[in-house]
């Protein structure tokens, strides 16, 4: 008989990673949006503007809200299927103490 054998531990520190990873994510894109506001704030150049719009649409690009929301759908995934796996493993244990002899 097949069975599928699942290290719990490991998918719960997969879990986390990616979550820390995320939360890094997120906060080195505020870091980065407090660095361009600031050097707009000291900036008096004709130019400004069109660093500006460069800049910000680089940190708000489609390319990057794929990728943050890839790592958020995947981290979802993940926490699912630990949930599932930690479900099916209380049904088994419940149902093996049924069956005692």
């Amino acid at each position: 008989m097949a069975f599928v054998k699942v290290d719990l531990d490991a998918l719960s520190s997969a879990i986390h990673k990616l979550d820390s990873q995320i939360s890094n994510i997120e906060k080195k894109q505020k870091q980065l949006m407090v660095a361009v506001e600031s050097v707009e704030n000291a900036w008096s150049g004709q130019d400004r503007n069109s660093f500006e719009k460069a800049a910000k649409a680089k940190l708000q690009s489609a390319e990057m809200k794929k990728t943050l929301n890839g790592l958020k759908n995947q981290k979802q995934r993940l926490e699912d299927s630990l949930r599932l796996y930690q479900n099916a493993q209380n049904r088994a244990v419940t149902l093996s103490r049924t069956l005692r002899c």
